[in-house]
């Protein structure tokens, strides 16, 4: 919705400011090195962050061969997020992108929507 001030209000709290959240607006709103910093801020500091958290990071910056990278481990791994793939908000942009559908495919997901 392009409300990039808003929500960065309202993830204002400890448990977000930190986040990948934040890392994915900060690229929405054309704030790549603030993304960057802060992407790697939290690959360096965290015992471990789902790969599927980082790709959306990656595709709002543009950088989609990298996010692709990320979200194919993500599915490599069964990280149990991916079972919502699908249907995440957060990958609408991608999803007639030929990668995504064969990940997607591979994960055998009923339709049930």
């Amino acid at each position: 919705m392009g409300q990039y001030p808003e929500a960065l209000a309202a993830l204002d709290r400890p448990e977000y400011r930190d986040s990948t959240l934040v890392a994915r607006i900060y690229a929405l709103q054309g704030r790549r090195d603030d993304a960057m910093k802060l992407l790697g801020a939290i690959l360096k500091d965290r015992r471990y962050v789902y790969r599927i958290e980082i790709a959306p990071v990656y595709f709002a910056l543009g950088d989609k061969d990298r996010a692709f990278e990320w979200l194919t481990q993500a599915v490599d791994e069964q990280e149990f997020p991916v079972r919502y793939l699908k249907v995440e908000p957060g990958y609408d942009d991608v999803r007639s992108d030929p990668r995504f559908k064969r990940l997607v495919a591979r994960l055998n997901i009923p339709d049930v929507f």
